[in-house]
């Protein structure tokens, strides 16, 4: 990600937190801490926002970035029952969020709010299912 400061920044997700690094120097901002075991991140450069997994509370929530005053994070996809969020892209030209859920074997979409969740495929075959990727310019 390039940011106004024309330097290259870096989101890292840590077990407790989510921060920014900043490559050329290698200083290090805290964005949001107090996590329980923060996992996967995406950013969605347009929007401003940063979405990250919780995966021990099985949540997804995102915070603007560049912050503003002092933004609280946003629970966007609450823990539901029999369901395990653990890789994230974010659709950033149809402006959906996209998740794995290794328990339910299923991939899912929101819009980037976390409403009109829905199940995009289901299916035992990807039971183990640990990361997605998305090509936006050609799907």
């Amino acid at each position: 990600m390039v940011c106004p400061q024309n330097h290259p920044l870096f989101f890292v997700a840590k077990q407790i937190d989510v921060s920014l690094v900043n490559l050329n120097n290698g200083e290090s901002d805290v964005i949001v801490d107090g996590l329980s075991r923060s996992f996967m991140l995406d950013y969605h450069y347009s929007s401003g926002y940063l979405y990250w997994i919780d995966i021990s509370q099985a949540t997804i929530s995102r915070i603007s970035y560049p912050l503003i005053n002092e933004n609280l994070p946003e629970l966007i996809i609450p823990e539901e029952s029999g369901h395990r969020p653990t890789d994230i892209v974010i659709d950033y030209i149809h402006n959906h969020i996209y998740w794995a859920d290794s328990y339910d074997f299923s991939i899912l979409r929101s819009e980037l709010d976390g409403s009109d969740k829905k199940t995009i495929l289901k299916d035992d075959a990807i039971s183990e299912i640990r990361g997605i990727a998305m090509d936006v310019l050609n799907g």
